[in-house]
């Protein structure tokens, strides 16, 4: 935010919307698997070989 420098609330929330903006669908997928997170396809089939 500093490199934009958005110094007021008016210009960090257009600069934190033009970030959001460079998020990819992969990208998004990305950071919920590091997170833990697991796609619903890969939780179904552990679960149904947990039982």
């Amino acid at each position: 935010m500093r490199r934009v420098g958005a110094r007021t609330p008016e210009r960090l929330q257009e600069a934190i919307g033009e970030a959001l903006l460079t998020i990819t669908a992969q990208d998004a997928f990305g950071w919920f698997i590091h997170c833990g997170y697991r796609s619903p396809s890969s939780s179904a089939s552990n679960e149904e070989g947990e039982r």
